[in-house]
C-alpha cells in the first residue's frame, strides 16, 4: 500500500528565498539536471551534511525524489 501523501499544511514547511551568486545558481541547476534530483533535495542534503537535523524523508521531499 503506498504511503499517504501529506498536503503542505501537514508537512509544516515554509517558503525560503535566498540570494546567491549567479554562478552558484547555474551550478545548482546543472547538478540537478545531471543527477535528476531537485534543487531542494540538493540544498537540504548539503545542510544535513553541515550538521543540520534533517531526515532522509525531508531531503527526498513530498515527491520522494532520488537520493
Amino acid at each position: 500500500m503506498p504511503a499517504k501523501r501529506q498536503d503542505k499544511s501537514e508537512r509544516d514547511e515554509v517558503h525560503l528565498q535566498v540570494t546567491v551568486p549567479r554562478r552558484l545558481k547555474h551550478e545548482l541547476d546543472v547538478r540537478a539536471a545531471e543527477t535528476g534530483r531537485t534543487k531542494r533535495s540538493i540544498v537540504l542534503g548539503a545542510l544535513k551534511e553541515a550538521g543540520f537535523e534533517i531526515s532522509d524523508e525531508e531531503v527526498a521531499g513530498p515527491r520522494g525524489g532520488r537520493e
